[in-house]
């Protein structure tokens, strides 16, 4: 028998490219054009020229950051526009896992889809094991853990019936992530059932209700934290929390990062489809009631396939069984006061599609015991190249003959 150590497998991935519809204007759901204010214009006169009528005023905020009245706008400003009148819904559910459920105001619950629009006053519930993603029309996007309720609520283009901006979305149970609006910069609003209100300027910030108590963990950017008539300004890797309408707690640090230990997998990954094995292995930290490890299909981690929540006396997570492809793994804490803390460096994981053909043996993550007169066989695969014997790298070959 002959053992064959893959250490000069290396991994080089390739971009894909999103290719847009050719009715929208790439990174926009629709056609848009751009408007340069010009002296003395308001958002009347800008709708009127745009869309002959002025009651399509709102339409001028639904990618801008401005707020629409009787007062002229800043001179030479300029405006992304839609290109004609539409009725776009306050927004979708992009991607979601088994165990989402949604219904309009008034409506009886039902499944919910990938794709479904969602309008104001929409509630979405992620069960069990659901999750969700929701994406606003200027790209605001919010993510849903399991077990979360939430209500859409008004679109920008109503801000300014208000003096305080209307809330994306209401809290009443469960955990959600928020991230800022993508094309207008704006804080995403996050009311919380039984009082108080999160304004993130962030693209990851954390909002959980357990109970009568909500925690807001912020892990990039910022975000005031309002209850009870008082309001704290939470920065980048801080966090605060308060119990229905009583003031916020003042910010304090995030719980540490555990440190990654071995084994924990890393790299390239041999494995008969469909037999992957992933090993994970973190150090303790102080103050923790729970470590909370995932796997992702990407580096923001939002296309999840585990998480799982373990005592804090478990410091190690194996995941069996996965499709070959790429994987992302990290870890973090929830403490004894329920904030969730921040994740270990997320480590890459690509696993290969490699079989034998023809001859006993065993392919194991890093090494591969075959017959003398054995072919191993790889799956085609565009994302990685391989070097043999310390020559040049390329393509992934379709198989290796130690005969």
């Amino acid at each position: 028998m002959k053992r064959v150590p893959f250490v000069a497998l290396s991994v080089a991935f390739a971009c894909t490219t999103m290719i847009a519809h050719a009715q929208q204007t790439p990174g926009y759901p629709e056609r848009v054009l751009q408007w340069t204010v010009q002296p003395g214009e308001t958002c009347v006169d800008i709708a009127a020229s745009l869309y002959g009528s002025a009651q399509h005023v709102a339409l001028l905020e639904r990618y801008n950051a401005v707020r629409c009245g009787p007062a002229p706008l800043p001179n030479g400003t300029t405006l992304v526009v839609p290109e004609r009148v539409t009725q776009l819904p306050t927004a979708t559910l992009k991607t979601m896992k088994p165990d989402v459920r949604a219904r309009p105001p008034a409506g009886a619950w039902s499944p919910a889809s990938p794709g479904m629009p969602l309008h104001r006053r929409y509630g979405v519930n992620t069960m069990d094991t659901g999750r969700a993603d929701i994406r606003f029309v200027d790209r605001t996007r919010v993510f849903l853990a399991e077990n979360t309720l939430v209500v859409i609520f008004g679109t920008a283009g109503q801000t300014h019936v208000t003096q305080t901006p209307p809330a994306r979305v209401q809290l009443d149970e469960g955990e959600m992530q928020a991230g800022l609006a993508a094309l207008r910069g704006d804080a995403i609003e996050v009311d919380v059932e039984g009082g108080g209100r999160v304004s993130a300027q962030s693209r990851d910030t954390v909002v959980k209700k357990k109970t009568e108590r909500t925690t807001v963990s912020v892990f990039d950017g910022s975000a005031r934290v309002q209850s009870g008539g008082a309001a704290v300004d939470v920065p980048q890797r801080m966090g605060s929390s308060f119990v229905r309408a009583k003031p916020p707690s003042p910010p304090r640090p995030l719980p540490d990062a555990p440190a990654w230990a071995n084994p924990t997998t890393n790299g390239v990954v041999l494995a008969p489809e469909g037999t992957g094995i992933l090993h994970a292995t973190w150090a303790a930290v102080a103050k923790t009631k729970v470590y909370r490890f995932e796997v992702a299909r990407d580096r923001d981690f939002t296309d999840l396939v585990v998480r799982e929540e373990v005592p804090k006396d478990i410091l190690a997570f194996r995941a069996e069984k996965l499709p070959s492809g790429s994987y992302y793994l990290r870890v973090r804490t929830i403490d004894d006061e329920d904030f969730l803390g921040l994740a270990a460096p997320a480590r890459e994981v690509f696993l290969l599609d490699a079989h034998l053909q023809e001859a006993a043996g065993e392919v194991r993550p890093d090494e591969v015991t075959v017959h003398p007169y054995g072919v191993l066989a790889f799956a085609p695969n565009p994302q990685l190249e391989m070097a043999l014997d310390e020559g040049p790298f390329g393509p992934i070959v379709t198989s290796l003959d130690f005969r």
